[in-house]
């Protein structure tokens, strides 16, 4: 069974958002504000891409 266009969106959006906050404090914040911004461009670019 594969992932759902949300689910990988999801999964992109954290592996970028945990990268940039590696190894330093996180303020809430601005971790989901990044998180949402990534969020946003992968499912767009996987929409873009993904023929359902």
């Amino acid at each position: 069974m594969s992932l759902s266009i949300e689910e990988r969106a999801h999964d992109i959006a954290m592996r970028l958002t945990d990268k940039k906050f590696q190894n330093q404090p996180v303020v809430t914040e601005t971790f989901t504000t990044d998180y949402l911004h990534n969020y946003a461009i992968a499912i767009s670019t996987l929409k873009s891409v993904t023929k359902d």
